[in-house]
C-alpha cells in the first residue's frame, strides 16, 4: 500500500508520529508514505524527527513554481481543472482561503492552479492507494483531498469530534461521518441496550449539566495589551527565513494588524456594552451564535453564508411577526477582532438584539424557539434542549433530520422559520439513538493542537488505531467492522 499524506502548521508533528504508528499497525502492508508538508519550518522539524525510511518527506513549495510571479493560467487549463476538480466550481476553493482575499483575481486563480497542478502531478507519479490528512480547513487541504479522491484514492481525514475526547475519521470536505445515517436508521428499529443508553445519557449530561465544549473549542483566547516581544521576534524570524511568498501576511501587515486590534479593544469593549443587552428572557425568539472568523465552519462547511452580517440581515427580513433574533458573539472573538461597523450593522436591525458576550449561551438555548447556525456547536447543544436547528451549512448532526432543518437557499428562510416557530418537538429517545450512532462511528483520541494530550504518545497510537479501524471499515463496506468505543465520563 502506498500512502499520500498532507499536513501544514503545528499539527504536522503529531500526524507524523501517528503515521509512524499507522505503519507499524498495518503489519508490513505499507510500502511507502509520501508526506507533503505545507510550511518549511515544520518540514525541517519533521526531517529531524523522521526515522522511518518508508516515510518520504516533501516540502510542498520546493516542488512548485515561484509564487512571487504567478504564471498565467490559460482558459483551457481552467476549464480542465474545473471539470476535473470543481467543488462544483473553482471559486469554491478560493472562498475557502481568506489569506488570499487581498490578492488580485488573477493571482488567486494562479495560486489555486499551482496547488492543483502540484497534487495532480504528485498523485500521477506516486499513485497512492490511500490519502491521509489531519484536517480540512483551507484551500491546500481541499485541493489535496479532491485530487486524491478524483484519482481513486481512499481518503481518511482525521478531525476533532464534537464529543470531547473523540475523533471522527471522514472522507469528505463537509466532515459528514460515513455510516451514521444507516446505523441511525437501524437503531430506530430497536431499543438501545443498557450500555448504549448509558453512553447516550453520559453525553446528554455532559452538554446539559457539565456544559462542556468539544476539545477543539476548549482553549481560550486573550489579547494582551502589550504583546510579547520575544514571541513577535520569533514569529518574524520564522516568517522571514521560511515563508516569504506573496500570499503570506507580511511583517508590516502583522505589525499593523497587531496595533489595530489593540487600539480597537478598549473602544469596542465600551461600545459593545452600550449596543448589547443582558436581558434574554423573550421566549418568542430565535438564537444565532456568531461564528469565529476565519474558520472552516463558515469558509468551507458554509461557504455561501461566510458573510455573517449579510446572513443576519436575511434572517431579520424573514422572521415571523413579533419574534426577535438574539445574536451573541463567539466567546473567542475579542473586542477589536471585527470592525465596529459589523456590530452597528446588526444593531440597526429592529428585530435583532445583540447579546452581551458574558451571557451564558445556555440561557438562550433554554428560552429560544430554535437555533440558527451555519455549522456551529450550539446547534448540537440545542438538540439536547429539545430545540430545532435551522442549519445553513453542513455538519455531522445534519443527519438528525427530526430536529435539523436545512433551507435550500434564501427563498426558503421565511418558510423554515415559521416551521421552527411552530415546531412540535421530537422524541428525546431518537436523539439518544442518533448520539449512539455517532459514538459507534467515532474513535477515542484527541486531534487538536491546543489540547495537552496532543503530545501524548498514547494519543498518537490511539489516532493510528482509529485510522486502521476506519480503513478496515471502508474495505469491509461497513458490514463487519465494529469500531470500539469507551465511556465519555
Amino acid at each position: 500500500m502506498i500512502v499520500l499524506a498532507y499536513m501544514a502548521g503545528q499539527s504536522t508533528p503529531f500526524l507524523l508520529r501517528t503515521i509512524e504508528h499507522f505503519i507499524a499497525g498495518m503489519n508490513g502492508e505499507v510500502s511507502a508514505v509520501h508526506f507533503v508538508i505545507g510550511d518549511r519550518y515544520q518540514f525541517l522539524l519533521a526531517k529531524k524527527q523522521n526515522r522511518d525510511p518508508r516515510i518520504h518527506l516533501i516540502y510542498q513549495h520546493e516542488q512548485m513554481d515561484p509564487f512571487q510571479k504567478p504564471a498565467h493560467v490559460s482558459s483551457e487549463e481552467l476549464s480542465h481543472l474545473e471539470e476535473r476538480y470543481g467543488l462544483p466550481n473553482l471559486r469554491r476553493y478560493i472562498l475557502s482561503q481568506r489569506l488570499i482575499d487581498r490578492l488580485t483575481d488573477e493571482q488567486k486563480v494562479a495560486y489555486l492552479a499551482t496547488y492543483l497542478r502540484f497534487f495532480e502531478e504528485l498523485v500521477g507519479k506516486v499513485r497512492p492507494d490511500l490519502f491521509i490528512t489531519g484536517g480540512q480547513d483551507s484551500l491546500p487541504f481541499l485541493a489535496a483531498h479532491q485530487v486524491a479522491h478524483k484519482n481513486g484514492c481512499l481518503c481518511l481525514i482525521l478531525t476533532p469530534g464534537w464529543i470531547p475526547g473523540w475523533v471522527f475519521v471522514v472522507d469528505n470536505e463537509y466532515l459528514l461521518i460515513p455510516g451514521v445515517p444507516e446505523l441511525y436508521e437501524s437503531l430506530k428499529k430497536r431499543g438501545l441496550t443498557a450500555e448504549e443508553q448509558g453512553l447516550a445519557q453520559t453525553v446528554r449530561n455532559s452538554y446539559l449539566v457539565k456544559k462542556i465544549k468539544p476539545t477543539a473549542f476548549a482553549a481560550g483566547h486573550s489579547v494582551p495589551i502589550i504583546p510579547s516581544p520575544l514571541r513577535f521576534l520569533r514569529a518574524a524570524w520564522q516568517q522571514a527565513r521560511y515563508e516569504s511568498r506573496y500570499f503570506d501576511t507580511t511583517l508590516s501587515e502583522n505589525i499593523r494588524r497587531s496595533i489595530l486590534v489593540r487600539a480597537r479593544y478598549p473602544i469596542q469593549k465600551t461600545i459593545l456594552k452600550l449596543l448589547s443587552t443582558t436581558q434574554v428572557d423573550n421566549e418568542r425568539s430565535f438564537y444565532y451564535p456568531l461564528h469565529y472568523e476565519p474558520e472552516a465552519s463558515i469558509d468551507i462547511l458554509g461557504t455561501p453564508y461566510r458573510d455573517q452580517a449579510a446572513l443576519v440581515e436575511q434572517i431579520s427580513a424573514a422572521l415571523p411577526a413579533q419574534h426577535i433574533l438574539y445574536v451573541k458573539e463567539h466567546p473567542h472573538m475579542n473586542p477589536g477582532s471585527r470592525p465596529i461597523g459589523f456590530y452597528r450593522r446588526l444593531h440597526q436591525l429592529g428585530n435583532v438584539r445583540l447579546v452581551d458576550q458574558r451571557v451564558d449561551g445556555h440561557r438562550l438555548l433554554a428560552r429560544c424557539k430554535g437555533v440558527l447556525t451555519i455549522a456551529g456547536t450550539s446547534g448540537f447543544e440545542a438538540l439536547f434542549y429539545g430545540k430545532p436547528v435551522l442549519l445553513f451549512g453542513h455538519t455531522f448532526y445534519e443527519d438528525f433530520t427530526e430536529g435539523v432543518i436545512r433551507p435550500r437557499g434564501l427563498e426558503e428562510f421565511a418558510q423554515k422559520l415559521q416551521t421552527i416557530a411552530h415546531f412540535p418537538g421530537f422524541d428525546p429517545a431518537l436523539l439518544d439513538k442518533f448520539v449512539v450512532a455517532v459514538l459507534k462511528r467515532s474513535y477515542p483520541g484527541i486531534n487538536e493542537t491546543t489540547a495537552p494530550e496532543i503530545h501524548d504518545r498514547a494519543n498518537d497510537k490511539a489516532l493510528a488505531d482509529a485510522l486502521i479501524a476506519e480503513l478496515q471499515f471502508r474495505q469491509n463496506k461497513g458490514k463487519d467492522s465494529k469500531p470500539a468505543y469507551v465511556s465519555t465520563s
